[in-house]
C-alpha cells in the first residue's frame, strides 16, 4: 500500500513566509519606556484563533497587533489609527473576509 503524501503526480506548491515589516510611528510613553516602532510578521494559527475569540473587530485587531509584536496591549491602544490601517493592510492576506464584505462583488 503506498501512501499518497509520496505520490509524485500530486502537485506541488511552496508557500514562502511573508516577509517581516517595520513600522515607525510617534513615540508612545508607557510604564518609563518608550515605543516607536513595531515588527510585524506572519501570525500563526494560534494568534489568528485567539484574536478571533474576540467579538469587536477592533479589540481582534489589537489583540493580533499584541501577540505579533510583543507590543503591551496598552501601547497598542494608544496607536495612531494610520497605523492601525496599515496594520490591516499587512493582515489581510491572513484574516478573512468581514461578514458585511463577504460575497461582496
Amino acid at each position: 500500500m503506498s501512501n499518497v503524501n509520496d505520490d509524485p503526480g500530486i502537485p506541488e506548491e511552496v508557500i514562502e513566509a511573508m516577509r517581516p515589516l517595520r513600522l515607525r510611528f510617534q513615540p508612545i510613553p508607557y510604564n518609563g519606556q518608550s515605543y516607536d516602532s513595531m515588527v510585524l510578521r506572519e501570525p500563526t494559527g494560534d494568534e489568528l484563533l485567539k484574536a478571533g475569540e474576540l467579538k469587536n473587530p477592533f479589540e481582534q485587531t489589537f489583540a493580533l497587533i499584541a501577540a505579533v509584536t510583543g507590543l503591551p496591549a496598552i501601547v497598542v491602544r494608544k496607536l495612531p489609527q494610520r497605523v492601525i490601517e496599515r496594520v490591516g493592510e499587512y493582515f489581510a492576506p491572513f484574516t478573512p473576509p468581514s461578514p458585511e464584505n463577504a460575497g461582496a462583488a
